[in-house]
């Protein structure tokens, strides 16, 4: 199992680069994170901008390539 979610990294800083504010109103980072329910280890991560729902679809799928080949390995 693996949990898809994002995550806010708050900055005190409106001149922060990529920060922007989300749906809770705090300015910062909102990065989807993707970790394996059994391990806890972070298997993908991406930044974005706020909390923009675009390329959620193939986050998903680029972490079930992950998970997938680290399953092989």
């Amino acid at each position: 199992m693996v949990d898809i979610d994002s995550t806010l990294c708050e900055v005190h800083s409106g001149a922060k680069h990529g920060a922007a504010y989300g749906h809770g109103g705090r300015l910062g980072y909102h990065p989807l994170v993707a970790v394996r329910d059994d391990t806890g280890e972070i298997v993908h991560a991406r930044m974005r901008k706020g909390s923009s729902q675009r390329g959620n679809v193939d986050f998903a799928v680029e972490t079930l390539c992950r998970v997938r080949r680290l399953e092989k390995a």
